[in-house]
């Protein structure tokens, strides 16, 4: 696995794009605390406020060890990915790459809002890294973040809130109360019914007018070999099994549209070399790398096979993505809560109208 902290280091040229060499696979364990560089910790300065919830460490009570990763305990059917310092580091690098590819912590048109002071909400923060990034820039704003687990959140700015949130039942907040509500990289957390619900809150507690912006990885990775086919298919069958929606980044827009109380802004997607075309393409394969790791103990349950099986199929992998030359893609939607004008009005013979005439 590349060192993290050379996702900070600036480029000394600029070079034509190369092939890189395979990562090899980590053992995490004994490298992932200080693994986070002094240069990102020294953004933030002590935090004081009282109001936000932040813990140093896991806590210990309701979770289960598998592996040596550490899963939040939860009945019916099992968490698929952990909660744990190599989670905290994967959320991150993931964070770095989606700022690599889209270019902006924000696609959505609300720069002007922020700076007067707006509100918004993450939802599935993980460690918020987004949410200290952001709240940084737009001091005067005011971000809220919430998960149903408490990762340690260290030293985020004073605008900043954060909750633990049961987010398959309603959300703790008022109709029409934020400017901006995101999310990303949630695939592995919600299941199809818990799509439903969490977009259909969204689209509540946003303002007329606001903005949701939702990222998700695609499931899908292009010109790939037989042992990355092999494991990807395995992903797929899992995620099925525990009702989650493998392409749902490929139906983000469908999510929205359907419910008619929005109207799509922006349906974008960039994609990403693994393992080739220099710094971008260390970083995805990187961002695999690791996702490998996370599933690791639920694929070996689901398909009865050992560790050491499980990390030579995948070592075999990644110089594959550098022959294949793989690639994937990252999607990202951002509807517009219609407001008065524009809010679709059911007539008497079941069609929708637009109720511009009303205003």
């Amino acid at each position: 696995m590349i060192p993290f902290t050379s996702y900070f280091r600036k480029p000394k040229t600029a070079t034509s794009p190369t092939t890189s060499k395979p990562a090899t696979p980590s053992k995490t364990s004994s490298q992932s605390n200080g693994s986070i560089t002094s240069e990102y910790k020294s953004q933030y300065p002590p935090h004081q406020s009282e109001d936000i919830v932040t813990e140093a460490k896991f806590p210990k009570l309701g979770y289960e060890y598998i592996d040596g990763r550490h899963f939040k305990h939860q009945p019916g059917i099992p968490r698929i990915i952990p909660c744990d310092d190599e989670e905290t580091e994967r959320q991150q690098v993931i964070h770095l790459l989606h700022k690599y590819l889209f270019g902006t912590y924000l696609n959505a048109p609300v720069d002007e809002t922020l700076k007067q002071g707006g509100r918004v909400l993450e939802i599935c923060c993980g460690p918020a890294y987004w949410t200290k990034e952001v709240a940084k820039l737009y001091p005067r704003s005011e971000f809220f973040a919430i998960d149903d687990i408490l990762y340690p959140i260290t030293n985020p700015p004073l605008n900043c809130h954060f909750r633990i949130t049961d987010y398959t039942n309603d959300l703790p907040f008022e109709d029409d109360s934020f400017d901006l509500v995101v999310q990303h990289e949630a695939r592995f957390k919600h299941t199809k019914s818990t799509w439903e619900k969490v977009v259909r809150e969204a689209i509540r507690i946003t303002k007329p007018g606001g903005y949701i912006e939702f990222i998700e990885s695609g499931p899908e990775i292009n010109d790939i070999g037989p042992n990355l086919s092999l494991w990807l298919m395995r992903v797929s069958v899992s995620m099925q099994t525990r009702q989650m929606i493998n392409k749902v980044g490929l139906e983000l827009e469908e999510l929205f549209a359907g419910t008619n109380l929005v109207t799509i802004h922006e349906s974008i997607h960039r994609s990403a070399p693994i393992g080739w075309l220099g710094r971008v393409g260390d970083l995805t394969l990187d961002c695999l790398q690791r996702f490998s790791d996370a599933l690791k103990p639920r694929l070996c349950e689901d398909w009865s096979i050992s560790a050491a099986k499980y990390d030579a199929h995948f070592k075999s992998v990644l110089p594959e993505c550098q022959e294949f030359k793989s690639w994937t893609n990252f999607y990202c939607v951002v509807a517009r809560k219609n407001d008065g004008s524009t809010l679709p009005i059911t007539t008497n013979d079941g069609s929708d109208t637009d109720d511009s005439s009303h205003t």
